[in-house]
């Protein structure tokens, strides 16, 4: 994914302090202040959504759903 990139992370569980989990991923492909693309990753790090705005019309009109991660 080309353009700015805004990346959204947590500390992973208390067993492994040092680790960060990617939880949102947002990225505005065409540099024109919006974004638009969003991934969302569940508590693991697996992604298990994206939405984009393929058009650059300003709404979501792509939708795509993960299972396990793919």
């Amino acid at each position: 994914m080309a353009g700015a990139a805004c990346v959204v992370a947590r500390r992973a569980p208390a067993n492994d302090s040092s680790a960060w989990i990617i939880v949102c991923r947002e990225v505005d492909t065409n540099l024109d202040g919006i974004k638009d693309i969003v991934r969302r990753y569940d508590e693991k790090g697996a992604p298990i959504e994206e939405l984009a705005d393929a058009d650059y019309d300003g709404h979501v009109d792509t939708w795509i759903g993960y299972t396990f991660g793919k």
